[in-house]
């Protein structure tokens, strides 16, 4: 059974949104796993770059 123009055009908009939406989760889960990261990296990053700075000069 074709389908019907109305049904393509359905079927086209959920693949588009369907699509959309994983990216837009994605995002959300690598900000939020970039953000948790960050909480543990920025003391390393705060306290050695000055230090390894300062060392060089």
């Amino acid at each position: 059974m074709p389908l019907s123009k109305d049904d393509k055009r359905k079927l086209i908009y959920a693949i588009v949104f369907s699509v959309a939406s994983y990216a837009a989760s994605a995002g959300l889960a690598l900000g939020t796993a970039a953000y948790a990261l960050s909480i543990f990296t920025d003391p390393v990053v705060t306290l050695t770059v000055p230090l390894i700075i300062e060392f060089k000069q």
